[in-house]
């Protein structure tokens, strides 16, 4: 069997383990954002640019100029790393009460002329 990379995130898989392989490219994308989305400033030792806004905000105090700057890095940083895909929206919903903040990307890609999205869900500091 033929796969393209590795699963994000990890989970059990039904010939046991919990690495599981992408297969079609748009799996593969959607594996590649969510890794992106969870790396933080420094862990790419050899390319000190990859990694993800996001967490430079979780400090911060959430309102439209935060959301407004950290879309704008996303975007920025996607549309250099992920060039197969546009990105059509990003969304987020903070979750006050419970200090969570839930980013999904909508995004199209190209190639495949399809559109898809991806979730992941951070816990914010106050």
């Amino acid at each position: 069997m033929q796969s393209l990379g590795i699963m994000f995130p990890f989970t059990e898989q039904n010939n046991g383990g919990i690495i599981g392989y992408t297969k079609i490219n748009s799996e593969a994308i959607k594996s590649n954002l969510i890794a992106f989305l969870t790396l933080k400033r420094g862990h790419r030792v050899m390319n000190n640019s990859l990694y993800s806004p996001l967490y430079d905000y979780i400090m911060e105090q959430w309102d439209e100029l935060s959301e407004n700057n950290l879309t704008a890095e996303l975007k920025e940083k996607i549309s250099k790393f992920f060039t197969e895909i546009k990105i059509d929206k990003i969304g987020y919903v903070f979750e006050e009460d419970k200090n969570l903040l839930n980013v999904t990307l909508y995004y199209y890609i190209i190639d495949l002329k399809t559109k898809d999205s991806v979730s992941i869900t951070l816990a914010i500091e106050k």
